[in-house]
């Protein structure tokens, strides 16, 4: 027959008395709790998915209108001065489809927020002194005026904005893409030349393009 040793008595207490299990459920109250670390990263996770949904969403938002109304577009062979008039009407009925849209459609304040260390983390990571040199390289025009329905300034070479420093953000469609604008993120729509939201100083100021 097995024998099953008896608990140790507690503070002289035997075991599964009354006084016992009293003082054992008090101790038992001054046990420490785990420190919620997992709560903490699955709650910082879940701000960060629900940020880039509603900036996917908003996304997809536009491009369900720009589907409405592009029409058809020439082929990529087509004479250069056919594809400027398919751009600038492109651009026109896109203007006049979101004529009361102002700064912040796309990039709202939490998403502008999340952009905005994202690319902080981009330019203070292992890459960021190739990425900074990248930008000073460029030397962008400063002072040229951003505005939502606004053509992309034509003065701003394209080839500003390194590819490197856009690594952490959400993808887009095909049709857009993020550019560099003075100290603005900006979302360019291709086609249509056009800037479809921005982010006004989204780069840290020690970090924006310099002469």
């Amino acid at each position: 027959m097995r024998i099953v040793p008896s608990p140790p008595a507690l503070f002289g207490l035997r075991p599964h008395t009354p006084a016992f299990l009293a003082l054992a459920g008090c101790l038992w109250l001054f046990v420490p709790a785990p420190a919620p670390a997992q709560d903490t990263v699955a709650s910082a996770d879940g701000s960060k998915q629900a940020v880039i949904q509603d900036f996917n969403e908003r996304i997809a938002k536009y491009m369900e209108l720009r589907r409405k109304i592009q029409g058809g577009s020439p082929p990529a062979t087509a004479p250069p001065e056919k594809l400027l008039v398919y751009r600038d009407q492109l651009r026109d009925r896109i203007v006049a489809a979101r004529s009361s849209t102002g700064q912040g459609d796309i990039f709202s304040p939490r998403t502008a927020e999340y952009f905005k260390r994202q690319l902080a983390a981009m330019l203070n990571g292992p890459h960021g002194g190739q990425i900074r040199a990248s930008l000073k390289r460029a030397e962008p025009v400063h002072g040229i005026p951003v505005s939502v329905n606004g053509r992309y300034p034509p003065n701003v070479p394209l080839e500003s904005t390194p590819p490197s420093l856009l690594l952490s953000l959400p993808l887009l469609p095909k049709e857009l893409e993020y550019r560099v604008v003075n100290r603005d993120l900006v979302l360019r729509d291709k086609d249509a030349n056009l800037i479809v939201d921005f982010i006004p100083d989204a780069l840290p100021e020690a970090q924006a393009p310099s002469h």
